[in-house]
């Protein structure tokens, strides 16, 4: 993403009003849903503490429902580091998206091969 690109999706998230965010855990030592976070801004200060200190503790969180774009899901993603290339050869290579779908080109749904229900 360019750099001005960056800067307009950032200026699309900034705070309007300050959040009330909730931390749930989802299991007793593995992963939290998060609510009360606002799609059309970027957590920071307090807020961004609490998500970040729930990601180093839970390892994985849930935002439900949020309906965002890909570049607002870029600058929140960059808030937990510094984010990797896709590989070539994989849907989106050499951006920082990848394009996942479990259905072919005439829209019918692709079945697991039995390697990726091994858990291969």
């Amino acid at each position: 993403m360019q750099g001005s690109s960056l800067i307009s999706a950032i200026k699309q998230c900034r705070p309007i009003a300050p959040a009330m965010i909730e931390i749930k855990p989802l299991q007793p030592l593995f992963a939290s849903e998060i609510t009360g976070v606002r799609p059309d801004r970027l957590p920071e200060g307090e807020e961004l503490h609490q998500i970040l200190g729930a990601f180093s503790d839970r390892s994985v969180l849930v935002f439900r429902g949020m309906d965002i774009s890909d570049e607002q899901q870029l600058a929140f993603s960059r808030l937990f580091g510094e984010l990797e290339q896709t590989k070539v050869g994989t849907p989106g290579a050499g951006g920082n998206l990848i394009f996942l779908k479990n259905f072919d080109d005439e829209g019918r749904i692709n079945l697991p091969t039995s390697w990726q229900m091994a858990g291969a």
